[in-house]
């Protein structure tokens, strides 16, 4: 390969994207900073930094709702949900092994609600590892209750015996 191919694919559009990314974020961490130096005059620390947090919240949210306007497809196709012994749906190999794996554990019932509602299960999980990351507590609470079932799933795994 030619070093212009060579050097065409190290600066890709891929890297060029994360390198305005990481600028931009340079650039928003040191005018926040300056927003904070120059209210932390005025007001008191916490408040200049609630203050500063909050405008850059702020401009977050307006940045991720001009790229939804701007991004949104401008007409949306109708979409008519599949009944769940339709043949139209279709899952990949992993999808359905993880299915046929939980199936036992969770019930049908538990199975079609999480493939009609995705995206509250993935808000929910979100929601809950937040939840444990925050709370060393409820973290240590968990692990209190979970570690017989582990360590005996644990040696079940290592005979090879069945539960």
């Amino acid at each position: 390969m030619s070093i212009k191919g060579r050097i065409t694919r190290a600066v890709s559009l891929h890297y060029v994207l994360w390198f305005l990314m990481f600028m931009a974020l340079v650039a928003m961490t040191f005018t926040a900073w300056g927003a904070y130096l120059v209210l932390a005059e005025h007001v008191t620390q916490a408040a200049a930094a609630f203050i500063t947090g909050g405008g850059v919240v702020g401009a977050m949210l307006i940045v991720v709702f001009i790229a939804w306007l701007c991004l949104r497809p401008k007409n949306p196709p109708i979409q008519q949900l599949a009944t769940d012994d339709s043949p139209e749906r279709h899952m990949s190999q992993p999808e359905a092994f993880i299915e046929q794996q939980l199936r036992p554990y969770i019930g049908d019932r538990a199975t079609r609600w999480v493939q009609q509602n995705p995206g509250l299960l993935t808000i929910g999980a979100l929601s809950t590892g937040v939840i444990l990351a925050a709370s060393p507590g409820l973290r240590r609470t968990l692990t209190t209750a979970a570690k017989p079932i582990l360590i005996r799933k644990g040696m079940s795994a290592l005979t090879g015996g069945d539960d």
